[in-house]
């Protein structure tokens, strides 16, 4: 297993297949990994990615990378990760869930944040979001 045997070739060897392939047993040719799984140089299966990390080549060898801080992979067997929508943060690598901002604080309306800022002076949080207040009011947050 993680060996195959050149069968038009006649081949009297088994051959080692290379990182990010595998062969079961009796195999004439190796498999490619399917997205999101991996497997080390000679293996006879591919292993899935963990949720919040996805599978990526690093010069001649396939790995699960964590995702990086502002991105989640939510899921086994990604094959990259996505971006924080606004109004949701990834504080820490290799997150599976993006968190919502919490107490008067958002992510500014911008995708893949690590951290959620506080509403301003002259602001009020408005669910998901600051929003500037009206004429004639005011806010004394920060």
């Amino acid at each position: 297993s993680g060996t195959y045997s050149e069968f038009e070739k006649a081949s009297t060897k088994c051959l080692t297949c290379p990182s990010g392939y595998f062969a079961n047993v009796q195999a004439s040719e190796c498999s490619e990994c399917a997205t999101g799984t991996i497997a080390a140089e000679g293996a006879s299966y591919c292993l899935a990615c963990a949720a919040g990390r996805y599978s990526s080549w690093e010069k001649d060898e396939m790995k699960c990378v964590f995702c990086p801080k502002g991105f989640n992979a939510g899921s086994p067997n990604s094959d990259n990760c996505k971006k924080c929508s606004p109004a949701r943060y990834a504080a820490v690598e290799e997150s599976s869930v993006c968190d919502s901002c919490v107490n008067r604080s958002w992510t500014r309306n911008q995708e893949g944040q690590s951290s959620c800022v506080p509403c301003l002076r002259g602001e009020t949080f408005a669910g998901d979001r600051c929003v500037l207040c009206k004429e004639g009011k005011y806010s004394l947050c920060k």
